[in-house]
């Protein structure tokens, strides 16, 4: 697994582990599917308001 798959899937899945489900709001999110290893500003805020 490449580097930018690997930190893709870490960034996906602690998504998972702060509350997002799949299919974030942005299709740039790593959470989405997007390839840039991202949150997008959105999930940024949401996880700085519950945190």
């Amino acid at each position: 697994m490449t580097e930018l798959l690997l930190n893709n899937l870490v960034c996906h899945e602690l998504g998972h582990s702060v509350g997002f489900n799949d299919g974030g709001t942005s299709s740039t999110s790593c959470i989405t599917g997007g390839n840039n290893n991202k949150l997008d500003p959105y999930e940024i805020r949401a996880i700085n308001l519950q945190y």
